[in-house]
Order: structure tokens, then sequence, then C-alpha cells
């Protein structure tokens, strides 16, 4: 609904070598009519695994529909220098 926040996650598994890191990004075609997938957590730590958790946000003034395996975003990945593994309190993440 419109200005309404909802967490989502992604279907894929994503597993990052320690030298990778990443970044999540809304797609274009859909900022374009109001939809915002992520507000401050975009970062994906170096040697991560798991599924991304997504804050979706409509900023339009209409009711959004998403549908299950529409690719509403994607992961733009960085070389990290120096190795290092995430081990933090998502790690092997499977649920919001």
């Amino acid at each position: 609904m419109p200005n309404e926040l909802v967490q989502g996650i992604t279907a894929e598994n994503l597993s990052l070598p320690a030298s990778l890191s990443g970044r999540i990004e809304g797609r274009s075609r859909f900022a374009r009519v109001g939809l915002l997938i992520h507000l401050s957590s975009g970062f994906i730590q170096p040697g991560s695994t798991g599924k991304v958790v997504l804050e979706i946000l409509n900023v339009s003034p209409l009711p959004l529909a998403l549908h299950p395996g529409t690719a509403i975003c994607q992961v733009i990945l960085e070389e990290a220098i120096g190795a290092t593994a995430y081990e933090g309190t998502f790690a092997g993440q499977v649920a919001p």
C-alpha cells in the first residue's frame, strides 16, 4: 500500500567468498513507479551466506502488487581487499 514498509527476502541464497562484498540495488523500472528495495542495509558482507533481507517501501500514491519470482533487485559485486568472513548475527539467514 502507499507509504507502507514491508520486509521481504530473496528467493536465492547468496554465498560470497571472503574476497567479494556486494550491494543490493533496486531495478530502475520499479524505482520509476515508486518502489524502493532497501533503505539502509544494502551492503552484503564478504563471506556472507544466506538470503538477503529487503526493506521494501512503496513511496507511490498507488497500491503496488509484487508477485513471487519478479526480479525487483540486483546484486552488485565488489572486490574486497584483504580477506575476511562474516560471522555476525545474520550469518546463514533464511528468514526475515
